[in-house]
C-alpha cells in the first residue's frame, strides 16, 4: 500500500513529477523550474499554496491541475457542447468525492470548521519561503470547485501526518489510511470521467502515475 510514506524522504517520486525545487541555501542537483512556477504563480492574489507531507497528499495536489482543467471545461460546455444534465451528473461525482472523503475525516475528529477555505499561510513573505520547498506546490484555480477541494486534500494529508507522527500505535489508523488511498483512486478516476466527457485527453503523470502504480489501479 501506498500510505504513509513521507514525501520529503522520497526523492525519487518527486523526480518523477518534474523537476525539483532548489532550496535557498544549496541546489543540490535539483532543478530550479518548479520554484520559479511557484514564483510566478504566487504573484497571483488567487493562487493557493499546498505543503503535501505524505505520499497520498501529493498524488491529490497533483491532481488538483488536472481537476481544475476538466471541470473548468464541463463548467464551460454547460448548454452548449454538453447538456445541462449531462455537467450536473459529473459534479455530482465530485460531491460524492467530497462526501467519502468528509466521512473519513470526521472519524479522524477533524470539524467543518477546518474545511472553511482558507489560506494558512497569510503573510506575503512566509508564503514565498514556503513556496521555495521541496514538497510546495502552488495552484491558481479558475473554478470554485477546485477552490472547494482544497482544504478537504490539506486537512486528509495534515490528518494523516499528525497520526503518522503522534499516535502510540497506528494499528486503529490503518483503515483510515487505506481509505484515503482509495479516495486517491476515486479522484483520478472522477478526473478521467470527466476528461472523458469533455474530450480532454488525460494520462496520469509524476507522483499521480507513481502513486496508481504502487496501487495497481493506473488503468481506468
Amino acid at each position: 500500500m501506498a500510505h504513509g510514506v513521507d514525501v520529503e524522504r522520497q526523492p525519487e517520486m518527486v523526480r518523477r513529477e518534474g523537476p525539483s525545487l532548489r532550496s535557498a541555501s544549496s541546489t543540490n542537483g535539483r532543478r530550479p523550474d518548479r520554484a520559479e512556477e511557484n514564483r510566478k504563480r504566487m504573484e497571483d492574489p488567487n493562487s493557493i499554496l499546498l505543503l503535501p507531507q505524505t505520499k497520498a497528499g501529493m498524488a491529490c495536489v497533483s491532481l488538483l491541475y488536472m481537476f481544475d482543467k476538466v471541470v473548468h471545461r464541463l463548467r464551460r460546455a454547460a448548454g452548449s457542447q454538453l447538456s445541462i444534465e449531462q455537467v450536473r451528473n459529473e459534479l455530482a461525482r465530485v460531491e460524492q468525492w467530497v462526501a467519502r472523503a468528509k466521512v473519513i475525516l470526521r472519524e479522524l475528529g477533524v470539524g467543518e470548521f477546518e474545511l472553511l477555505p482558507q489560506e494558512p499561510y497569510p503573510d506575503l513573505k512566509e508564503r514565498s519561503l514556503m513556496a521555495a520547498r521541496r514538497n510546495a506546490r502552488v495552484i491558481t484555480p479558475r473554478v470554485g470547485d477546485t477552490v472547494r477541494l482544497v482544504p478537504v486534500i490539506r486537512a486528509l494529508d495534515n490528518a494523516l501526518n499528525s497520526i503518522r507522527f503522534r499516535a502510540e500505535d497506528l494499528t486503529p489508523y490503518v483503515k483510515h489510511f487505506q481509505a484515503v488511498d482509495e479516495l486517491v483512486v476515486a479522484l483520478h478516476d472522477v478526473i478521467g470521467h470527466v476528461a472523458r466527457v469533455t474530450v480532454t485527453e488525460y494520462e496520469p503523470r509524476g507522483a499521480v502515475k507513481a502513486f496508481l502504480h504502487q496501487e495497481g489501479k493506473e488503468s481506468q
